[in-house]
């Protein structure tokens, strides 16, 4: 491996290499062995603790990736815009609404300017706790236009609830916005069939033969 590699030639750990590997570790799911870099390197910087908090916050470590936060922060380490995707990620898995919003505006507090991957998780941390119409405010009042990761958050948000009008509505504005995106056609007939609107959802699927589209079929390395 790239580690052992570098160990084998007596390589310090320092920040570059250390981040290196530190991210090679979280891209492929093995934050244990992040960690271990993390806890030996001698100097760490915004991008070492980012990475793991990253890592720990898309996997739902909700409590690992707040103690990391929070030694960041005590450690006087200025956290970044993947830091707070982080912690934000781990407020979508922990379903920790007032958390999200808290980290949200503390975001200005550090200089921080909230990007489209920053909304998408506020909308899908309201949307996953029902809060829609909260959801479809915060995205009226975005300053840029938003795309289809938050469009898209809200619309899954509207099916595991079941608003069936405003799922309908989002759904066609992502349509409008990326016509050729097969899952977002699939997604709206999930939604019609999910309220027992059958007929509506093979519409949407007769739409996608009228248009040409057609939806990537999953595969396996097995």
């Amino acid at each position: 491996s790239v580690h052992g590699w570098c160990m084998r030639r007596c390589l310090g750990l320092g920040l570059s290499l250390g981040n290196a590997l530190a991210d090679m570790y979280v891209k492929c799911a093995g934050l244990s062995y992040a960690h271990k870099v993390f806890d030996k390197m001698p100097a760490k910087d915004v991008i070492s603790w980012s990475a793991l908090i990253l890592g720990y916050g898309l996997r739902g470590c909700v409590d690992i990736a707040f103690d990391l936060f929070n030694q960041m922060c005590t450690q006087g380490v200025k956290p970044n815009d993947v830091t707070f995707l982080g912690v934000l990620s781990a407020c979508v898995h922990g379903g920790m609404v007032e958390r999200a919003r808290s980290c949200f505006k503390m975001m200005k507090d550090y200089g921080v300017v909230a990007e489209l991957k920053h909304y998408a998780c506020m909308v899908d941390c309201l949307g996953r706790a029902g809060l829609l119409e909260e959801a479809e405010r915060f995205i009226e009042e975005m300053p840029v236009e938003p795309d289809g990761a938050v469009l898209g958050a809200l619309v899954g948000g509207c099916r595991v609830h079941g608003n069936v009008e405003l799922g309908e509505r989002i759904a066609k504005k992502l349509i409008g916005l990326e016509p050729e995106r097969a899952g977002y056609y699939v997604l709206l007939a999930n939604i019609f069939a999910d309220a027992g609107r059958f007929d509506d959802a093979e519409r949407v699927r007769d739409f996608m033969k009228q248009r040409n589209v057609s939806k990537v079929p999953g595969c396996s390395l097995i």
